[in-house]
């Protein structure tokens, strides 16, 4: 168990107090943690970093789970991920493991890429969208991005659904000038099944 002061900005801990033992986090212009200080100002663990957040530990070993941007760490080792809340990063891939839940408001045609691939000098802190300088608010409102994704699947809902319907009114019309009867007698059966592919297909692999 242990106690947390952080600061006003995102991502931003000052020290951290475990029992009687108290650690101070020193961190560099991006907000990474680069050093973790006892109370006697001593620095028993140290971190570098990689422009893309690969993470090399050096002295003694902490529980601490802060590292890259000031960001948790979710795993060690080679799957080491960082979670900046919306979705995770990968400093090995250098990228982002799910698209951008904003798409191309991000203001960059890769969903998945890591702040503009300019890792040295901007953070994102809610992997939504860049910003500059470490620490600045996010110039978007998170809020409103999730309102925008609902409206934006509505919408992708409503145009499917007419286009299915239209295409099983299309095929019961055939098949009764054929058969001169109804394959199903009641098309908004097919409509649900069609529908549920749909939504399946579309959400396979993202994160929504």
């Amino acid at each position: 168990m242990a106690n947390y002061l952080t600061g006003l900005s995102l991502d931003q801990p000052f020290f951290r107090t475990a029992g009687s033992s108290t650690s101070y986090y020193l961190s560099d212009a991006l907000g990474s943690i680069v050093g973790l200080a006892d109370q006697s100002g001593a620095v028993p663990t140290s971190n570098s970093y990689e422009p893309y957040g690969r993470t090399m530990v050096s002295g003694t070993a902490s529980s601490s789970f802060f590292g890259f941007t000031g960001r948790e760490n979710d795993s060690t080792g080679a799957l080491s991920l960082f979670s900046y809340r919306s979705r995770s990063y990968s400093p090995g891939l250098q990228r982002f493991l799910t698209e951008d839940l904003i798409g191309l408001k991000s203001g960059d045609p890769n969903p998945y890429v890591y702040v503009g691939n300019d890792p040295l000098g901007a953070g994102d802190p809610l992997g939504l969208r860049c910003c500059l300088p470490h620490g600045q608010p996010p110039s978007i409102d998170p809020v409103q991005c999730i309102l925008d994704r609902i409206h934006d699947t509505s919408n992708w809902l409503g145009e499917r659904w007419s286009l299915i319907r239209k295409d099983l009114e299309q095929k019961q019309q055939i098949s009764h000038e054929l058969f001169g009867e109804l394959t199903n007698p009641n098309p908004e059966e097919d409509i649900l099944v069609l529908t549920a592919q749909c939504l399946v297909g579309r959400g396979r692999g993202r994160n929504w």
